[in-house]
């Protein structure tokens, strides 16, 4: 097999995510649970549009509708925008942090009791 290293372009990022989203269902099967969300963004233009908000909310209610009662997520602690966003949503800390060594950075836990649906 050969293979050539180049950087990436614009053009690649449809494969790349590919790449991750397949490797990641293999990788983390029977790992994490299947129930997982790695990642929630909009693109910086989609900042204060309600975008974020309906994804949020779309999430929440897909694991509500599953039987879970609680949702948690990691945000890093320099990160204001993001914790305004979650805390605004309803997510409270729950006192658990992670520290990072290099760069050093902290992630904060943050926790919220989802609506029982019934």
């Amino acid at each position: 097999m050969s293979f050539a290293i180049r950087k990436a372009s614009p053009e690649d990022a449809a494969g790349i995510e590919a790449v991750r989203i397949a490797t990641w269902r293999v990788a983390y099967r029977g790992v994490m649970p299947d129930p997982f969300l790695d990642g929630l963004e909009v693109r910086p233009e989609e900042f204060s549009t309600g975008m974020g908000r309906a994804l949020m909310a779309a999430s929440t209610e897909e694991l509500s509708s599953s039987g879970h009662a609680e949702v948690g997520l990691w945000v890093l602690a320099d990160n204001p925008r993001a914790r305004r966003f979650y805390e605004r949503f309803g997510f409270t800390l729950s006192g658990r942090t992670k520290m990072w060594p290099d760069p050093p950075l902290e992630e904060l836990h943050y926790r919220m009791t989802l609506a029982a649906n019934t």
